[in-house]
């Protein structure tokens, strides 16, 4: 059985890894990388500072996404890699040539699961948790969500692409990801139920349309940015 589950795993890696073109060996590039989505963060900072009602109240909300972070990493990277010692599509000895990598890029030496794919669906699930719209819209409500999981379901597929994780490592990656998003907000919410009256911290925030608007709006044009700079240009940066 979990012999078929890795050659399956193994297959579909090869048919999501990679391609001919440039364009998307440059976009996808980028997209893994952390420091492309500083617009995103900062903003979503921002949001957070300002709508939160109170430092205290935003000061634990980042504290929890931090704390998302923490274990979302230490746990794929501080325990799974080391115990399973599962090699990375582009380290394995039998396929390691096979694999269409970008730039040289190989990662470290084991691949299972992806932290890329922790840290970034535990962020997108524990802002869903923590982030309240305080009003009907089903429609903005829906697509901020959709945003957010499509936002870490692309730099999680960007690691694939680049041939540092099977398909499995970003799955699992991403299970990871969501319960240490799930533990954080309850150590959240138990933080303000504990201490709420006296330290003045909700366990939850609330931001209006416009904030929302620009959260997916920073995301949407990081994007966009990206695939314009590399339809102008096949090395932007060289």
């Amino acid at each position: 059985m979990m012999e078929s589950l890795l050659q399956f795993d193994c297959n579909l890696f090869f048919l999501l890894n990679g391609s001919d073109s440039i364009f998307w060996d440059g976009l996808m590039w980028n997209i893994s990388q952390t420091w492309t989505w500083f617009f995103f963060y900062t903003v979503l900072l921002v949001a957070i500072i300002r709508h939160s009602g109170g430092w205290s109240t935003a000061l634990g909300v980042v504290l929890a996404i931090a704390l998302c972070i923490l274990l979302s990493d230490r746990i794929s990277s501080g325990i799974f890699k080391p115990l399973f010692e599962r090699w990375r599509p582009s380290r394995d000895p039998l396929i390691g040539p096979l694999v269409d990598v970008v730039n040289g890029y190989r990662g470290g030496k084991y691949g299972f699961c992806s932290s890329h794919a922790a840290n970034t669906f535990g962020l997108a699930t524990l802002l869903v948790l923590s982030i309240k719209i305080p009003f009907r819209n089903s429609i903005l409500i829906i697509g901020f969500r959709v945003a957010l999981f499509l936002w870490a379901a692309l730099v999680s597929y960007s690691r694939i692409y680049l041939g540092v994780h099977y398909p499995g490592d970003v799955f699992c990656g991403a299970l990871v990801g969501i319960f240490s998003a799930w533990l954080s907000w309850t150590v959240l919410k138990w933080s303000s139920h504990r201490w709420g009256d006296r330290l003045k911290v909700r366990g939850e925030i609330s931001l209006p349309p416009l904030a929302i608007l620009w959260i997916v709006g920073s995301m949407a044009l990081t994007f966009l940015f990206f695939v314009a700079l590399y339809l102008v240009s096949d090395n932007p940066f060289g």
